[in-house]
């Protein structure tokens, strides 16, 4: 579990028993990498059965999502699937070179290694997640592997498209978000945008909060010192939202 502190101070984060760090990047980091590249590398190693109806997902009972993964990348065809994946990886451990092995994820440095296999896998999904304020499961792009063996088990996950375009057709794609979020606040608040630029995303996410919630806030007030009455109640914008 990454505590809340440590994620608000955008320090990197420990894994598991290795000495290799997970990287908060900022937004102007993944800038670079380009935010819909962002997201494609951060569904590519996040997707999931659960996407799946459940008669859909009866012949992967046995098939774990890890395994899926792994097939993906190692086929040929799945060369986009795997420089997407390697160039997210590339955020988290900008100093590390990333390569797909049998096993898992090798991650390396000049001194030491981390390798992400089935054992770990759901502990830095949980993180990346954390880090990145991310709700697990929803897969923003399509997977087209080629391969016999990854083939019928991409047919299936294709089945959860109509998911995220009903997803999409409400307004809720993820695209341009950070971008938009820099916009208001700076606006809103009268600072540099390129001052968060260099927020990470939690950092972002956090004060984009508050400061939603001190507007509202702010507007209640005046409100009912101009004598409104009967006014919904809104939240105190000082809570703690994480607790």
């Amino acid at each position: 579990m990454v505590e809340d502190l440590l994620l608000y101070s955008g320090q990197d984060i420990p894994f598991s028993n290795s000495q290799i760090l997970i990287h908060q990047p900022t937004i102007l980091e993944i800038a670079k990498l380009g935010e819909d590249n962002f997201f494609m590398g951060y569904q590519v190693l996040n997707f999931s059965k659960d996407l799946l109806e459940e008669k859909d997902r009866v012949n992967l009972s046995e098939i774990d999502n890890f395994d899926i993964l792994m097939i993906m990348l190692q086929l040929d065809e799945g060369i986009v699937q795997k420089k997407s994946a390697i160039n997210f990886l590339n955020l988290l451990f900008p100093n590390c070179i990333i390569t797909v092995e049998e096993q898992g994820l090798l991650i390396q440095d000049q001194e030491k290694g981390l390798l992400l296999c089935k054992d770990n896998f759901k502990d830095f999904k949980d993180i990346i997640a954390r880090i990145f304020c991310l709700q697990q499961g929803v897969s923003k792009k399509d997977f087209n592997p080629k391969g016999k063996k990854a083939q019928e088990i991409a047919d299936k996950l294709l089945k959860g498209r109509q998911q995220v375009e009903q997803e999409k057709s409400k307004g809720n794609s993820q695209s341009g978000v950070f971008r938009r979020y820099i916009s208001i606040l700076s606006v809103g608040l009268k600072m540099d945008l390129n001052i968060f630029l260099n927020h990470t995303v939690y950092q972002l996410y956090d004060e984009f909060k508050r400061f939603q919630a001190k507007m509202a806030f702010d507007i209640d007030l005046k409100a009912r010192l101009a004598g409104a009455t009967e006014l919904q109640e809104v939240d105190d914008w000082m809570e703690d939202f994480y607790s």
